[in-house]
């Protein structure tokens, strides 16, 4: 308890209350609990999580209610399952707010707009349900039901929200949900799925400003642990003084934006991986998104999604800083993002090479620029050198959720330029090894960087504050 205190102090700019998640205590200070809230300067919560909501308390329901009983009267609030005895309510002094909870470690259960009505025992609690979405749909599914409870007031008071990477848009957006809190914990001692850290709630996503007029963008696929995107947006929408926040929407399936835009106000979204196509085909396109098949950019109008491409710009800008236009280039990949670079270089006249592990999406790609197609296997490697001035890695290899080295039986000569769109907090597998060799290589950091300031004009319609732009990295020595 004398650790959490000095944490809760610690934070105590970033916060508004603490929870005690006391079944994460060693079970010799449990009969201790209510010295806990003369320990710090926060309205604090009571909770004992059971093992079956994803708590760790083990001891047994009439023990778990002893605690609870012997330790609430001092503490602002206490968190009781739906499931528990109403004669148990009783053991609640006066003054004491329940949270009435429900966990769902498992799904989204349905119908939860009406599960969330039932939850309060009386108009003096506060309703909460958190659950856990497995897929896009279900976070929607949790917006939709949280929207449709209506304003949030005396009585009506309730907090519903995601739990794991789907859920994220729902913790930042509380104030969009009508959510009375949100939570939040260290990042090393996150205490469940899906936490954000107090710093960044407060500081990058500006949580104490949102309010439910509050415009909201975001970056649109998955996976998006690795996405550095708000950290790119979230500080110029502050510099700009423009009132909007920009949330990771992870979506497997781009079909269901349409409905989270009609339960927000989205004006406009970054596209990734893996829906840059689809976002083409479902939007009005622009010149670029037309001629290039991908799009990375979607911003709402009175008649939909007007799509647009940033990334031939943002890919273009640190190569042109660094390197004369190649005249020859090997593109690894064929997807969304391999599209813009095929057409960003064939505008430059350069000559290409497309490689990928399937070889009919190779052929289809370079039939519409014009380059050549390999597979990416022993025979297509040994086509590269013919290609080698520039090599250009597009595929989702090299990101958290799916590491490695797409050419990793390549052996890099040191004298190509290697470019690798994906980008973490170093260098990337295939960067490091190709630095290793003497060549001159380009982290993605600096196109994304690059397609921001774009998309933040077409999103605000103002450009991207210099005060928030990112320096360009220093180019590194190429070798002859």
């Amino acid at each position: 308890m004398a650790r959490a205190a000095d944490l809760a102090r610690a934070n105590a700019a970033r916060i508004d209350m603490v929870e005690l998640r006391a079944d994460f205590l060693d079970g010799g200070e449990l009969p201790h609990l209510r010295r806990f809230p003369d320990m710090i300067g926060t309205p604090p919560i009571l909770t004992i999580r059971r093992a079956a909501e994803g708590g760790r308390f083990r001891g047994g329901e009439p023990a778990r209610r002893r605690l609870i009983a012997a330790a609430a009267g001092g503490y602002r609030y206490v968190d009781l399952e739906s499931d528990v005895d109403r004669s148990f309510d009783e053991a609640v002094p006066a003054g004491v707010r329940v949270i009435r909870s429900l966990h769902d470690t498992g799904g989204v259960p349905q119908p939860l707009g009406r599960i969330v009505r039932e939850l309060p025992r009386s108009p003096a609690e506060i309703a909460k349900a958190a659950v856990t979405p497995r897929i896009g749909r279900e976070m929607v599914d949790v917006i939709e039901a949280a929207r449709g409870l209506g304003a949030a007031g005396a009585g009506r008071e309730r907090i519903v929200l995601g739990m794991g990477r789907f859920g994220v848009p729902t913790r930042i957006l509380a104030a969009h949900l009508g959510n009375y809190l949100t939570f939040c914990s260290l990042a090393a001692r996150s205490a469940a799925p899906g936490h954000l850290d107090p710093d960044a709630m407060v500081d990058l996503y500006r949580f104490r400003s949102i309010h439910a007029g509050t415009r909201v963008l975001g970056v649109v696929g998955t996976p998006l642990s690795h996405s550095r995107s708000p950290q790119l947006h979230n500080p110029a929408l502050a510099a700009a003084a423009i009132d909007a926040v920009y949330v990771p929407i992870e979506l497997d399936d781009l079909a269901e934006l349409d409905r989270l835009a009609r339960l927000l106000p989205l004006d406009g979204c970054s596209v990734t991986i893996p829906h840059k196509s689809r976002a083409a085909r479902m939007s009005d396109a622009g010149e670029t998104v037309r001629r290039v098949g991908a799009c990375n950019t979607l911003v709402r109008t009175p008649n939909g999604w007007r799509g647009e491409n940033t990334d031939v710009r943002g890919f273009l800008a640190p190569l042109r800083r660094m390197v004369p236009a190649p005249r020859r280039a090997a593109v690894v990949g064929a997807g969304g993002a391999a599209r813009a670079v095929a057409f960003a270089l064939r505008s430059l006249g350069t000559e290409l090479l497309i490689l990928n592990r399937t070889a009919e999406r190779a052929r289809a790609l370079a039939l519409e620029h014009g380059a050549m197609a390999a597979r990416l296997d022993a025979s297509g490697l040994a086509r590269v050198p013919a290609y080698s001035e520039l090599i250009v890695q597009t595929t989702s290899m090299g990101l958290p959720d799916n590491p490695g080295d797409p050419l990793a039986a390549y052996a890099f000569r040191g004298h190509e330029v290697v470019y690798d769109l994906v980008y973490g907090e170093g260098l990337t597998p295939i960067l490091q090894r190709a630095r290793e060799a003497g060549c001159a290589v380009i982290d993605g950091r600096q196109m994304l960087a690059e397609q921001a300031y774009e998309q933040f004009r077409l999103f605000t319609g103002r450009e991207f504050p210099e005060s928030a732009r990112t320096p360009p990295a220093a180019p590194p020595a190429a070798t002859a």
